[in-house]
């Protein structure tokens, strides 16, 4: 798993009229189901032929007409620009991957599709029909040259950069041969053709032996810059946008107000805001507001700071919250509180990243959704929800702990675990809310010794995307009183259910809730 977009492909034996086909594969189409598959926000799909765009997926019903248009005008009338688009991370996964298998052909246009993620506006590469040949002659510019748009960006820096990385993971890749769980699945599906596959394994295996002398004792000229540390020490005010790069980590020192005027903050490096209870650090928006966007692999520290009035609308693409963070990798938030944003649909949105840590921290007076999750993991302690606009905690695809926490006065649901979520929900208390916790879209939630009374709904569980299936829901030692609970919703812990049908079409402003934007 380089990190790309994945086109799955399943193994069948095709027999028809007693005529035995052999075994076909069924490949991914193009589509919104390709992107929820990929942990991705629903987006355009499209490939380059014949220097020209053609899109594959604009939404359902044309709803990403607007975004296609923008992404064609700048194709057609600035290319250089479309081409400083393309994520630089995942195509340099993808030439190693060319190269190790030495297959120029998935590069080609008709093969090679792309992906727009609107979350950090830029077109990744999907990848296809790649086949395993032996390596002759060591050439990677054969395997980025295939493809004009590539080409377009392809220098002696990036080829260094490529390089340079695959030297320090390449042994893990030689690895995964044998340990890779997808990969050892497809061999057990394809019965009676071990022979072909040992002989595609081998040849890969010899590849890898091959690029191995030929960079192992090269030195390349590309190293990481040493970390240079930015501080701000006295009150500021920020315009425009402020840029922490990968190699450089940004500290607000304790007692510090930032004020964000027309302002975008986007951290790429490491980042620290740490006050006190007596001196804490203050980050506001002001007049025409900020908004903030963290995509790290650095350590995020945040403590004892208060973020007020910021909003989404600074972002020059699809980011629907104030603060993102993205692909992130280690996130601290202690003793911090979350009040008053202007507009947007989250304050929080935590997407693709992991090891996230929110204790006693405080979200209060928020427009939409306090916390909105995707495919992340998130453990939420000790910390209060009130008077939340929307959603307390929404998370799709995610895992979530939450330990003795508080919701009260949410308008719609304090929880709401989609999309395959695992919530853990222990020791919390949801009090005056309009619906407490939702379950759906084969979720799993487990609520444990908690407290949930005086809301409109205790409890809901039902079908949205039919293709997920029911979820699970596990009561122990807490008691619900008032449910909309779908047939075919699997409840332990309660007895004798009177089963509602169509329960979404009572939510979401309907008859409970408030209506999704």
């Amino acid at each position: 798993d380089f990190g790309n977009l994945i086109i799955d492909r399943d193994s069948y034996r095709i027999i028809l009229n007693k005529a035995n086909y052999g075994i076909l594969y069924q490949e991914d189409f193009f589509d919104k189901y390709l992107i929820e598959k990929n942990e991705r926000r629903e987006s355009v799909l499209f490939e380059i032929i014949d220097d020209s765009i053609k899109f594959n997926y604009k939404g359902d019903d044309n709803s990403l007409e607007s975004t296609a248009f923008r992404l064609q005008q700048l194709f057609y009338y600035d290319i250089d620009s479309f081409a400083n688009k393309i994520d630089r991370t995942k195509i340099k996964n993808l030439i190693k991957l060319g190269l190790l298998i030495n297959d120029e052909h998935a590069f080609s246009d008709i093969n090679l599709h792309w992906y727009y993620n609107p979350v950090n506006n830029l077109i990744e590469p999907t990848f296809r029909e790649g086949f395993i040949k032996k390596i002759q002659k060591f050439n990677l510019d054969a395997i980025a040259n295939n493809n004009k748009l590539i080409s377009k960006i392809y220098n002696q820096k990036l080829e260094n950069q490529i390089l340079y990385e695959l030297k320090e993971e390449i042994n893990e890749i030689e690895k995964s041969i044998k340990t890779d769980k997808s990969y050892i699945d497809l061999k057990n599906k394809m019965n009676g053709f071990s022979n072909q596959i040992q002989k595609r394994e081998k040849i890969f295996l010899q590849n890898i032996e091959f690029v191995k002398k030929e960079i192992l004792d090269k030195t390349y000229d590309y190293q990481q810059k040493n970390q240079e540390i930015l501080k701000i020490t006295k009150d500021t005010l920020i315009n425009g946008k402020f840029i922490v790069s990968s190699n450089q980590k940004l500290i607000i020192e304790e007692g510090v107000s930032v004020m964000l005027d027309n302002a975008y903050m986007k951290i790429y490096g490491g980042f620290q805001a740490i006050g006190s209870s007596s001196s804490p650090i203050k980050i506001f928006g002001t007049n025409r507001l900020g908004t903030i966007f963290f995509n790290s692999q650095e350590k995020i520290n945040i403590e004892h700071v208060i973020f007020k009035s910021l909003s989404n609308s600074l972002s020059i693409f699809d980011q629907p919250a104030a603060i993102t963070f993205y692909e992130c990798s280690s996130i601290n938030i202690l003793n911090s509180v979350f009040t008053e944003n202007l507009n947007g649909d989250d304050f929080l949105n935590f997407f693709r990243s992991k090891n996230i840590i929110i204790q006693n921290s405080l979200f209060k007076n928020i427009v939409n959704d306090a916390i909105d999750s995707d495919f992340s993991s998130i453990t939420i302690t000790n910390s209060k929800f009130n008077n939340i606009g929307n959603d307390g905690v929404d998370g799709s695809g995610s895992n979530v702990i939450i330990k003795n926490s508080e919701f009260s006065k949410v308008f719609d649901k304090a929880i709401s675990a989609g999309e395959r979520s695992t919530f853990l929900i222990n020791d919390s208390s949801f009090i005056a809310n309009e619906i407490a916790v939702v379950s759906k879209d084969a979720s799993n939630v487990n609520i444990t010794s908690s407290i949930i009374k005086n809301n409109k709904i205790d409890f809901s569980s039902f079908i949205k995307k039919q293709y997920f299936g029911p979820s699970q829901t596990t009561f122990e030692d807490t008691k619900i009183d008032s449910y909309l609970i779908e047939k075919n919703s699997r409840i332990i812990g309660k007895d004798s259910i009177f089963f509602t049908s169509n329960v979404e079409s009572k939510l979401y402003g309907n008859i409970y809730g408030r209506a999704s934007e």
